[in-house]
């Protein structure tokens, strides 16, 4: 992923010294033509930039495509595109079918035939490919034809998406320099409208030749959306900067509207693909609502983390099970980073119930009760907290139902389930129950009793996995945080209520217990009893 990430570098680089050249260096010669130095980059730029950025790009979607898609599609794809583009650019350039009457200049590089340069087809590729898998994100996968066929159909309009804004600006009359020139006008700012059917055309033929070949949906990962995601919107927003520059805004808009929106939504999707995984099968079957606000939320806990903490080590997690109902059992130690933490590690998705009685304002509940219901996480009042007085005890009955109610129906589904039995953190802005930092507050026993409902319901024992948590500041003030996982334990096992929370509450205990001696920084020795 080096190399990846310095082509893409590359490629963003080449794109901006691209729009410094043709909006600023061209049609400001006073500013450069006085110096050797200046002179040098300018001819080096008009010789060499306008297929750089492309040569960076398609380097860039190679060693991606490699890596997380495999060798076979990669270079499938690559010589599908390469062929069917060339073809159509060449017989486009020829005999105007199927783009309309147009011909390139010079500014991209050696000319294939004399008529389409190297760098043409390779710009197909790259955005092609980045097209294609945002357009499986978005649309899903499934068995039979119907969803193929619509990723292949829109991976080819999110492409054409790109040509919407990118013709209009730099076949303009007002830019300085121009890569290709259109014969014939049309009812798109001045350009045939043939044109873009040409480009769903050739995009749908060279990526459903591609899937074809295939044979099966590729294994897509976070990282795999997340390349794709940043080469698309880089040249998005490359051709929107150059329309907005000789005043074409409507394709600008268009662009935001049906390209940038759905391609953000497709990377917030893959990022609520919990480790990257993309097998798991009720990531795929959660509505876009579930799968957008998890990638916000995973988004948003890579920031806190960041932010707040100097280092987070998890160890563990090969202790949650992959699939099937589950339960975590965790220590509440920070208000905000516990969840942060599960949220980045696990290789699954989770749900967390979560405390709204905190919350003050009519507004921000509102806020909070809609987000969590769109990521459904249960909802509880917490009868002694100081905010439960906002609500009825109607309300509070209410609520409490409803998220046992929806904590069984997760567990039933298969899900991933998060409590924090302490009920309170030690870390918290509104004030903790906690006298010492190393204290632990008594565990309540309600998810026993959601867990005992989820099987009686399901007919499956479902595990319970201790997460334990130890945060430590650093001399900047930063956490630096661990967590553990623990071997799973089950109800059954127990004589009773009483005996498992006291045996689990040991064990979230012994997991808390820091790594390192505070004193000596030599490591300590943690085990546990089965």
């Amino acid at each position: 992923m080096r190399w990846t990430i310095a082509m893409i570098l590359g490629h963003i680089a080449a794109l901006v010294f691209g729009l410094l050249g043709l909006l600023v260096a061209v049609p400001n010669p006073h500013l450069w033509a006085d110096s050797e130095m200046g002179v040098r980059v300018y001819s080096w730029g008009m010789q060499y930039a306008g297929g750089a950025h492309i040569l960076f790009a398609t380097v860039a979607m190679l060693l991606v495509g490699v890596k997380f898609l495999g060798m076979r599609r990669t270079l499938w794809f690559f010589a599908i595109t390469c062929v069917v583009s060339l073809g159509a650019e060449l017989l486009g350039t020829t005999t105007g079918f199927p783009f309309g009457e147009y011909s390139y200049t010079s500014g991209l590089g050696y000319q294939i035939l004399g008529e389409v340069p190297f760098t043409i087809p390779l710009s197909w590729f790259y955005m092609g490919l980045a097209s294609y898998l945002l357009a499986i994100v978005l649309i899903g996968t499934g068995p039979g034809w119907k969803r193929p066929l619509a990723a292949v159909f829109t991976g080819s309009i999110l492409l054409t998406i790109w040509d919407l804004v990118l013709d209009p600006a730099m076949a303009h009359q007002e830019l300085a320099v121009r890569f290709w020139v259109w014969d014939q006008g049309g009812i798109y700012f001045d350009m045939p409208a043939q044109n873009f059917l040409g480009w769903v055309l050739t995009g749908f033929v060279f990526i459903g030749l591609s899937r074809i070949i295939w044979g099966s949906e590729p294994p897509l990962t976070s990282s795999l959306i997340r390349v794709s995601y940043v080469i698309y919107l880089a040249n998005l927003i490359f051709a929107m900067v150059i329309s907005a520059a000789v005043g074409l805004w409507w394709p600008v808009l268009i662009t935001i509207v049906l390209g940038v929106l759905p391609a953000t939504v497709a990377l917030l999707v893959a990022e609520g693909w919990a480790g990257g995984a993309s097998g798991d099968a009720g990531i795929r079957e959660d509505d876009t609502v579930q799968r957008v606000s998890r990638g916000v939320m995973t988004l948003g806990a890579r920031a806190f983390l960041a932010r707040d903490a100097s280092r987070f080590r998890a160890e563990g997690i090969d202790n949650i099970p992959v699939s099937g109902p589950a339960v975590l059992v965790a220590r509440h130690f920070h208000h905000l980073l516990d969840g942060c933490a599960l949220q980045v590690s696990l290789q699954r998705p989770m749900h967390v119930v979560v405390a709204v009685d905190w919350v003050h304002s009519s507004r921000q509940r509102r806020i909070l009760e809609a987000a969590c219901r769109m990521a459904r996480w249960p909802m509880v009042v917490r009868s002694d907290a100081a905010g439960s007085e906002s609500f009825t005890r109607a309300e509070r009955t209410r609520i409490l139902r409803s998220a046992f109610r929806e904590s069984v129906e997760l567990l039933a589904e298969g899900r991933l389930l998060t409590v924090f039995p302490e009920g309170y953190p030690t870390i918290d802005p509104h004030g903790s129950r906690k006298d010492d930092p190393d204290a632990f507050l008594p565990f309540d026993a309600g998810f026993t009793s959601i867990v005992r409902s989820a099987e009686r319901r399901t007919g499956y024992r479902i595990p319970l996995a201790p997460v334990g948590f130890s945060y430590t500041r650093d001399e900047r003030g930063r956490w630096d945080i661990e967590m553990r996982v623990g071997a799973p334990i089950y109800l059954d096992t127990y004589s009773d209520t009483d005996a498992l929370i006291a045996d689990i509450s040991a064990r979230v205990q012994m997991l808390s217990e820091p790594a390192t001696s505070p004193a000596t920084g030599e490591p300590k020795t943690i085990s546990e009893t089965s």
